[in-house]
């Protein structure tokens, strides 16, 4: 079979960027379709990009307004290149219209919720808007990453079940160490020691906006906290509302035991992982919940509610509480601290062993082929189908 020439935008994973959420994804699909011989790899982006595999070409183009170089200069760039098809990883970034048939990966659609984001003002609205439409309208198919982001897109964007596929998410390998694997614990416990992780931690990793219930999380630990001797909370991520966390911890006695570390490197995580007691998290919406697949592949048992993709992405692989309830998450807390440990590490490790990147590589290739398969009428016909929609997709 030859070769499909996928055309890849890695803008998300340009130099500099950190590497979670979409940048995440996009590393690691990119890594595993790299494995393959089915398929050849051509990236574009209008910023340096330093994490692309070996073999895979990086195509820059202009810098400038980003509307004229998405819009014009990228379209040509792929036709020049002799792309089948291009992929869009990121939620958005797709020209309105290329020769070639298209797939945009659209992890969810909480970025249309009020509710749980801030919604973007003045230039990053207009932004927000051309480019929902531009991607949106060129889309030949639409891939997310859960059962539950595939229903939500399809109820709040009106996009037709027929144009969306699901391909799930899974950890990277080097998160996937069991007990009989060779781990430096020396290392893990110097890097877990300097941020205050141990056995008896909850440990959150992820980001501090809206969706995130970070009030849930403080406020069920607390209960918990109440109950279990010794038990703390370290916080994992990136500008964290520092500040708040120290009062809410001083307020209520917490103070040398809820820390707040900020961000930490990705090659640290794996430690971190294997060394706390359990994974917590109080989001209201996942796409996926990457996080929490990190941990259950390290052995670490997650406490997560029942909301969004979590119930998919956890399974068996620890305790799922009623979202927003407090008292609920603390309980759940507590339970994993005084119960049997080692069934939930190997539950957790269990669970993770369901999914790889291998596989959503393989069923990545099957939407890429089946997109680059789609007639120009086809897909004509289709955009002509959703346009009355497009006013969903503006913020």
């Amino acid at each position: 079979m030859k070769p499909l020439r996928v055309g890849v935008d890695v803008r998300c994973i340009a130099d500099g960027s950190e590497i979670r959420g979409f940048a995440r994804y996009s590393t690691e699909l990119i890594a595993a379709l790299a494995r393959r011989n089915d398929i050849e790899m051509t990236g574009f982006s209008d910023q340096p990009v330093a994490a692309l595999p070996e073999g895979m070409e990086l195509v820059r183009f202009d810098s400038g307004r980003e509307i004229a170089s998405e819009q014009w200069v990228l379209p040509r760039l792929v036709r020049h290149w002799g792309i089948d098809v291009l992929l869009a990883p990121a939620n958005r970034g797709l020209p309105m219209i290329t020769h070639c048939p298209t797939v945009l990966t659209l992890h969810d659609a909480v970025e249309w919720d009020a509710n749980l984001v801030t919604m973007p003002q003045g230039r990053d609205r207009l932004r927000f808007a051309y480019s929902n439409i531009a991607s949106l309208w060129n889309a030949t198919l639409v891939l997310t990453v859960s059962q539950h982001s595939a229903r939500e897109l399809h109820e709040v964007l009106a996009i037709p079940n027929d144009r969306i596929r699901v391909v799930l998410e899974a950890a990277s390998e080097r998160f996937h160490a069991d007990e009989s694997a060779e781990v430096d614990d020396d290392w893990d416990t110097s890097i877990a020691a300097e941020f205050s992780v141990t056995r008896n931690t909850a440990l959150y990793v992820g980001g501090y906006d809206a969706k995130k219930s970070i009030d849930v999380l403080l406020n069920g630990f607390a209960l918990a906290a109440a109950n279990t001797p010794g038990c703390k909370l370290v916080l994992v991520g990136s500008h964290p509302p520092a500040k708040d966390i120290a009062e809410f911890a001083s307020k209520h006695g917490l103070a040398d035991r809820i820390h707040c570390v900020g961000y930490v490197d990705d090659e640290l995580l794996p430690s971190l992982y294997r060394r706390a007691g359990c994974f917590v998290t109080a989001a209201a919406a996942e796409g996926f919940g990457l996080p929490a697949m990190e941990a259950m592949a390290s052995g670490l048992p997650v406490v997560a509610p029942n909301a969004g993709a979590t119930p998919e992405v956890v399974g068996a692989g620890g305790l799922l509480f009623r979202a927003g309830s407090a008292a609920e998450l603390g309980a759940a807390i507590q339970a994993m601290f005084i119960g049997d440990s080692e069934h939930w590490r190997v539950a957790a490790r269990a669970q993770a062993a369901r999914f790889s990147w291998d596989t959503t590589a393989s069923q990545t290739v099957a939407v890429l082929r089946e997109a680059a398969a789609t007639s120009g009428w086809t897909r004509a016909r289709r955009a002509s189908a959703i346009v009355r929609h497009s006013g969903r997709w503006v913020a």
